[in-house]
């Protein structure tokens, strides 16, 4: 996928909204796992696996880093390294 197609995509236009949402010193990120109780099954499963393609996404050696995001890309990686993320099965139903 070309840079251009991606910044088309519903996906890096979902990713900014939640960008925006984020940019903030009063988002809560425990009110938000909790809000997503109240989506529909099948969106909590899809949200899942694109949590998990975070997850391997920021892992990768080549993800940009400094010292603000140096934390999450070392626990990504750990995670990624444990091989739990081998063993995720998760279907679309």
């Amino acid at each position: 996928m070309t840079e251009q197609e991606l910044h088309q995509s519903r996906e890096f236009q979902a990713a900014r909204a939640l960008e925006d949402a984020l940019n903030t010193m009063s988002w809560k990120p425990e009110v938000f796992a909790k809000s997503i109780r109240f989506y529909h099954r099948t969106l909590q499963q899809e949200l899942f696996r694109t949590l998990i393609a975070v997850i391997i996404e920021m892992a990768k050696d080549d993800f940009m880093t400094d010292p603000r995001n140096q934390a999450s890309h070392d626990t990504a990686k750990a995670i990624v390294e444990s091989g739990i993320l081998d063993e995720a099965y998760l279907p679309f139903i």
